[in-house]
């Protein structure tokens, strides 16, 4: 197999790799060749692979991959082509839309696959319409790798914590009310933001922020480091969320955070008992966040119940039989 993947592409590149390589499966990881990503030689790597034996490709649409598609099928390669977000419902603050040149182009290059691999049940049946080979394979980490758990904070917590990309800006205004007043009230809280700053706190007084957008482990050995006390992943209901993946609590569940989300969309599936989960309004978020601030048994509590279900249903061992079924299938 050969897995091919933007810079960024760690969860759905080199961790299944891993997996497969150690279960046998000869998988090859490359950089994607996408002229926006400028990595030297990678069409080279491309082109060399394709004129080897037959294999199956699995990589994310960009412009130009009609062209790669075809290259490929016509040497006797099988390829898949993977997609994690809803592009044909964008949220109205999504800062650039689909980097894609339309989406007539895209559904062109669905159908043109062998097959599908998306990353949730929703986006399936969007997709499904183009192509009838879809196979659903959640986002999963890859444990060995992450930085450790870290125990919570005892007494109040003083740090919390928000990542993610100018995507989210919809998301981060539902914080706006209750953690300015927090903030306001409390002189030891501290909001804590890795990644795209929200737009209600640039100026705003005990905001700590690292806005380098960095690889994944990376940005995962980061949060490790910014000694976040509870973590919150607010998310707007609009349909481009309902397609997307719960990749943000696994991150904290993994990093030992306690969580506080939204009761919207993927969220739905993440049990009571491993967040709190909270309807988008300012009173309800106020609520919790007053809730897990004061009570450290609950922070305790919260965090070594989603470490638990993140290893018994959300790590590449419980998706990487998913991944092999996705290339046998075509």
């Amino acid at each position: 197999m050969v897995l091919v993947a933007p810079p960024y592409g760690w969860l759905r590149g080199e961790v299944p790799r891993r997996w497969l390589s150690g279960r046998g499966v000869d998988a090859v990881l490359l950089a994607h060749a996408s002229p926006q990503f400028g990595v030297p030689g990678a069409m080279d790597a491309i082109e060399a692979l394709a004129r080897s034996a037959p294999a199956t490709w699995h990589f994310y649409p960009f412009p130009h991959d009609e062209y790669l598609i075809d290259t490929l099928q016509a040497r006797g390669h099988r390829v898949l082509v993977g997609l994690d977000d809803d592009y044909w419902h964008p949220s109205p603050w999504h800062p650039v839309g689909p980097r894609l040149d339309s989406l007539p182009d895209l559904e062109a290059l669905l159908a043109a696959a062998d097959g599908l691999v998306v990353t949730t049940e929703p986006l399936a049946g969007i997709v499904a319409r183009f192509n009838a080979n879809v196979a659903v394979v959640p986002n999963a980490l890859d444990l060995e790798a992450m930085p450790a758990a870290r125990p919570p904070r005892e007494g109040r917590a003083r740090r919390v914590g928000w990542s993610g990309w100018p995507g989210h800006r919809g998301d981060t205004a539902l914080l706006e009310a209750p953690l300015r007043a927090l903030l306001a009230e409390d002189p030891e809280l501290t909001f804590v933001v890795a990644g795209e700053l929200p737009a209600w706190a640039v100026g705003e007084a005990r905001v700590e922020r690292d806005t380098r957008l960095l690889p994944p482990l990376a940005h995962y050995r980061r949060l490790a480091r910014l000694e976040i006390d509870l973590f919150v992943a607010p998310l707007v209901e609009h349909p481009w969320n309902e397609a997307r993946s719960l990749l943000k609590a696994l991150e904290a569940a993994a990093l030992g955070l306690p969580m506080i989300v939204s009761d919207v969309g993927p969220y739905r599936a993440v049990p009571a008992d491993v967040a709190l989960k909270v309807p988008n309004t300012a009173a309800a978020w106020r609520a919790a966040l007053e809730r897990l601030i004061a009570d450290a048994a609950l922070r305790r509590a919260l965090a070594g119940r989603a470490l638990a279900w993140l290893r018994e249903h959300h790590t590449i061992d419980t998706t990487g039989p998913l991944w092999r079924a996705a290339l046998a299938a075509v």
